[in-house]
Formats: structure tokens, sequence, C-alpha cells
């Protein structure tokens, strides 16, 4: 279900590179929510965390017309975090199983593609290329 690549990078380095790992492939980041705020907010302890978002690469499986309307409607999502084991990980769903579950078949060969795309993005931020 989750395409998942761990590290050793620390939370920051690994947000630093997948941005720039992103970019290299084309992509945008339109936002990161950074968890640890919250949690310090609510007087909890926890592991940092922060989810980078990007520009829908896959705009025509939007759940309906007037949200491929708009550019900004859909982004897709990266997780990464720290680990009770130390280390950290970036997590996102396969796109595969994204048009699966939404029933867009027409749209499997570009997901496929995404996939291959994401995990060697993923790898590569996380230092763990070849």
């Amino acid at each position: 279900m989750h395409l998942s690549v761990e590290s050793v990078k620390p939370l920051e380095r690994l947000r630093a590179d997948l941005a720039a790992a992103l970019a290299e492939r084309g992509y945008r980041v339109t936002a990161t929510t950074d968890g640890r705020p919250a949690l310090r907010a609510s007087g909890r302890e926890g592991r940092g965390s922060l989810v980078i978002e990007v520009e829908d690469p896959l705009p025509g499986i939007a759940r309906d017309e007037a949200s491929r309307a708009r550019a900004d409607a859909t982004t897709w999502r990266i997780a990464a975090y720290e680990t009770d084991r130390g280390t950290t990980r970036l997590s996102t769903i396969r796109p595969t199983r994204l048009v699966e579950l939404l029933d867009h078949p027409e749209h499997a060969a570009a997901a496929e593609r995404l996939e291959h795309d994401f995990e060697s993005v993923l790898r590569r931020a996380a230092g763990n290329e070849g």
C-alpha cells in the first residue's frame, strides 16, 4: 500500500534533500507542515514529523470536476518522520494503489511511471541510491 524508504539522515536534512530531489525531477513542493510545533503546544513529547505536499502529478484522478478545475485542489503528500529506532522514514501511498482504489484504470500507466519516479526520488533523498 505504501512506498516507504528508511534513512539515517536527521529529519531537517531529509526535508531539504527531499525538496531538492523533487525539484530535480520537476516536481513542485506546494506546502510543508511540521508536526512538532503542534506536539510541543499540546505539552506532549514525541518524534518529529513533516508532511510535504507536492503539486498533483496525477490531476486526472481528482474526485470530481470542481476539484479538477482548481489547480491547488489536490496535492500529493509525502510523510517524513522519525522512527523509534533512531532512523527516519519517507512514506507515501503507492500511485498504482491509489489509482486502483479510486477506480481509474485509465491512469494505470501514468501511475506506474510516477511510482517508479517517486521511488527514485525517495531513495535519492534518503541516501539509499543504487
